[in-house]
């Protein structure tokens, strides 16, 4: 039986001071790999700073004496028998990590919203005795880290000794990251904070420049060369030729069409073996049931893959497509949007791999980035970015082989490297824990480049089927339109 292992005591008040030797360095450039120079790198907590020279390089070379806290806060009491327990003196997020010595990480448990008072988690369950493990624990934007050795329950008999447990040890595991932030900033670029695992080691930044090509988030319409002439299409089923074939496709025109007004443009692509007219009756993903709901009428088109599927002669369509609707019709041209599930949201990623400059964002629904045809090489260039997937969908699998980099979450990796985002220590990201759907987005991407993913505990359902427990409808449509609607 266990005994009390740790105990964070409620009446000491204890502090300690550290020597702290920091030794960092490493090189600031642009996205195009030229150095940036001038640029003021600062050390967040300790206030150290230096600035980069012609070489874009900086050093921060210093020990520094800091005080660190001895015991945990007192809304963290006791892990009593493999428990850790949170008592809570107000609602919110309370986020617990088990990491092994080496940073890899074994357990989460996360609560977005817990309500006051106590919160246990069983950190023995499923863990190997014997082993020291880094528990990292979150209430709200206050983090602790510190050791525990676990035992396993009903594994190891007798008494265990009572140790109390100091920060000071905590860079044991990677599981100490963001045991400060460094945050760069350099005159035409956008500000960027990077979290540190450690003060000391090589830290390269690559930097954005401030604004995008699309003139913000909220940028005034662009007009495409078909505004202001007669309606040139109108809506229906249509074929267009492409590749040296006819292609089907659904256009779904504003009953109201204004040929002077700019309209959001929304490039559908259906599931495998399914087609246009499949987008056309579930209102396009819902969008158009979302863009009436908000008095925001846009221009939604579907088009059909070949024998239900897509592939390489499926990027000319789109360029074709577009090309023949800006002609014909009144679009923003900086708000060209794609979205897709399953087959569709694998060909809709496709798409973002090289139409960065030409498509604003893309929301792809249980996408794969396998047994679809890809761009080789792909543009490494930022595109708004959204994903929805279930963590149990067995077709196009979150994981599929981690080694290759195969499946949903590395899509999501990829987005959040090429838009210049914070990517967690160990490329782990928060996912869905418990309850309903939970959405997280990334930190500190180029501006006006979000990457948001939104994951449940779904399997491979039909799209409109992504419910959460006592939800009417689909959060699927609301969560994509909220995206769309900051562009």
């Amino acid at each position: 039986m266990h005994k009390l292992l740790f105990f964070i005591g409620l009446i000491f008040s204890v502090s300690t001071i550290a020597a702290q030797p920091v030794n960092l360095n490493g090189k600031i450039t642009a996205a195009s790999d030229q150095a940036v120079s001038g640029a003021v790198v600062e050390l967040v907590k300790l206030g150290l700073k230096d600035t980069t020279g012609t070489d874009g390089m900086y050093a921060i070379n210093q020990t520094v004496n800091v005080i660190r806290p001895g015991m945990m806060p007192k809304s963290m009491t006791m892990i009593k028998g493999g428990m850790l327990q949170i008592r809570l003196n107000a609602s919110g997020p309370i986020e617990v990590r088990m990491y092994g010595l080496h940073g890899n990480i074994l357990k989460r448990n996360s609560v977005p919203n817990a309500t006051a008072g106590l919160h246990t988690w069983n950190l023995d369950e499923g863990a190997a005795p014997g082993g020291m493990r880094i528990i990292h624990a979150s209430i709200g934007d206050e983090t602790r880290i510190f050791r525990y050795l676990t035992l396993g329950l009903n594994r190891v008999s007798g008494n265990s000794a009572t140790k109390t447990v100091s920060l000071v040890d905590a860079p044991l595991s990677k599981a100490a990251a963001d045991v400060d932030s460094l945050r760069v900033t350099a005159a035409g670029y956008a500000v960027k904070t990077v979290g540190l695992s450690s003060y000391s080691g090589t830290v390269n930044v690559t930097l954005a420049t401030t604004g995008d090509k699309w003139g913000g988030l909220k940028n005034p319409p662009v007009k495409c060369a078909g505004c202001g002439k007669p309606q040139g299409i109108t809506s229906g089923k249509k074929t267009i030729r492409s590749g040296g074939r006819d292609r089907e496709y659904i256009i779904d025109i504003p009953r109201n069409y204004d040929p002077d007004k700019p309209y959001r443009f929304f490039y559908v692509s259906h599931w495998v073996n399914g087609n246009a007219e499949a987008m056309a009756n579930n209102n396009y993903y819902a969008l158009k049931t979302m863009a009436n709901n908000a008095n925001e009428p846009a221009i939604f088109l579907a088009a059909s893959g070949i024998g239900g599927s897509w592939g390489e002669a499926d990027h000319a369509l789109f360029d074709d497509i577009l090309a023949y609707v800006e002609e014909n019709l009144c679009i923003d041209k900086t708000r060209v949007f794609a979205i897709g599930y399953s087959f569709g949201g694998m060909y809709t990623y496709s798409l973002s791999t090289n139409h960065q400059n030409i498509i604003r964002a893309c929301v792809g629904i249980a996408p794969a980035n396998y047994n679809i045809w890809l761009p080789n090489p792909k543009l490494k260039e930022p595109i708004a970015w959204m994903q929805i997937h279930g963590l149990q969908d067995e077709l196009c699998r979150w994981v599929n082989d981690a080694s290759k980099k195969t499946g949903g979450k590395f899509i999501v990796l990829e987005k959040a490297t090429d838009n210049n985002c914070d990517i967690p220590p160990g490329d782990d990201f928060p996912v869905w824990q418990n309850g309903p759907h939970f959405c997280y987005e990334f930190n500190g991407c180029t501006e006006g480049y979000p990457v948001r993913i939104c994951t449940n505990n779904g399997v491979h359902a039909s799209a409109e089927k992504y419910k959460d427990s006592g939800e009417s409808s689909s959060w699927v449509p609301r969560e994509a339109w909220e995206f769309y609607m900051r562009f």
